[in-house]
């Protein structure tokens, strides 16, 4: 039994076409059907969590976070392209705006400059520094490199040379 096509390579990676689409007549009643199918709204099948988050867009997620602030604005970028699709980031995004009704926008953009600073780019993060109170501190610069004292024990670079 022969389990390959003659003259066909061996790492064939499909057996169907690339597009069916090339296979269907314009004229065919399949197309009639498919453009009713992709108007068709399915909202009432879906679960109550999934009709919420069917009605954001990261459009609208970014129009808000920019109303807010530019540091809000760059999380909640973050957010949604951290992530493999941008619909897996609605949960945190819908959290920090749930945090901006509670705390207010001047705390929430002043919390969204800390976590952008330290690299913190999570939902608990931002909500962390808000309930601790350190949105409302001054964020410490990186302190310099410090500077060695000179004395007899250092060597210096013209001792490797």
């Amino acid at each position: 039994m022969k389990r390959f096509i003659e003259g066909e390579s061996r790492t064939q990676s499909t057996l169907l076409p690339e597009c069916l689409d090339d296979y269907i007549a314009e004229t065919n009643p399949v197309r009639v059907v498919d453009v009713f199918v992709d108007e068709l709204a399915l909202a009432e099948h879906m679960p109550a969590a999934h009709r919420a988050h069917a009605e954001w867009s990261p459009g609208k997620l970014l129009t808000w976070a920019a109303s807010v602030g530019p540091a809000t604005a760059e999380l909640i970028k973050r957010l949604l392209m951290e992530k493999r699709h941008p619909e897996q980031g609605y949960r945190a995004c819908l959290g920090l705006m749930r945090l901006t009704r509670n705390h207010g926008g001047t705390r929430m953009e002043a919390a969204c400059e800390r976590a952008l600073a330290v690299g913190a780019h999570r939902y608990r993060s931002v909500a962390s520094i808000l309930d601790k109170g350190l949105d409302r501190q001054p964020l410490v610069a990186q302190q310099a490199e410090l500077a060695l004292p000179d004395h007899a024990n250092v060597r210096g670079p013209g001792y490797y040379h």
